[in-house]
């Protein structure tokens, strides 16, 4: 597979410019601390049985499955080159950020936005500047404009997800599963362009990009 490499600056920005983010060394240490496993709910020791994946679940679940991983995160602010194999969590947000063609029939942008806005989108800011949310992820709860959830008949939810922020918007198909005994988002798919990211077996998330 060829290098993805995206030529403007959105990850290097995420990364280096606590600026953007509004980060001091102890609130960046916080940032890393996310688990890597995002987008997985924890299912209690004991209760009552996992009730049908409801909007509010989904949408608790959906921005920490999309986002970036801290760890990758850290390391792309190191790299030279910035390819798919850098990143150990190939998550929807990795896929957007680095750019494939066709993308952007799925993800539009809204003006003509500069890496630094989007960056910031990524993980906007709150109060006294700091970060608003302990993750970078294209989806953030904020962002979701509306969700369609589908039962099938090996148990797993299919879906579509409606986003908007400041500076892009676009649609993303989804699918969930139970797994040990609660719901998880396992794929992204990008409805137009065809690509993709899946969680693996291993917990680990890959992209794959369409042909």
């Amino acid at each position: 597979m060829p290098p993805l490499i995206r030529t403007t600056s959105i990850l290097a920005v995420l990364c280096a410019a606590g600026s953007i983010v509004g980060c001091s060394d102890d609130q960046e240490r916080d940032l890393a601390r996310v688990p890597s496993a995002a987008g997985v709910e924890e299912p209690e020791a004991t209760g009552p049985a996992i009730p049908p994946l409801t909007e509010a679940l989904l949408l608790k679940l959906v921005p920490k499955a999309a986002a970036m991983d801290p760890e990758d995160l850290e390391a792309v602010g190191e790299a030279t080159e910035i390819r798919l194999d850098t990143f150990v969590q190939q998550t929807f947000t990795v896929l957007w950020t680095l750019g494939p063609p066709g993308v952007e029939k799925d993800i539009r942008p809204r003006g003509s936005p500069e890496p630094s806005q989007l960056a910031a989108a990524l993980n906007p800011t709150g109060l006294l500047g700091r970060p608003k949310y302990r993750f970078a992820s294209v989806l953030h709860r904020a962002y979701i404009q509306s969700t369609t959830i589908s039962a099938a008949k090996d148990g797993s939810v299919t879906g579509t997800i409606l986003f908007r922020s400041d500076v892009y918007e676009g649609a993303v198909d989804y699918v969930a599963r139970h797994h040990d005994g609660a719901w998880r988002i396992e794929s992204f798919q990008l409805p137009l362009s065809g690509h993709r990211a899946d969680l693996g077996a291993a917990g680990k998330w890959v992209i794959t990009l369409a042909k």
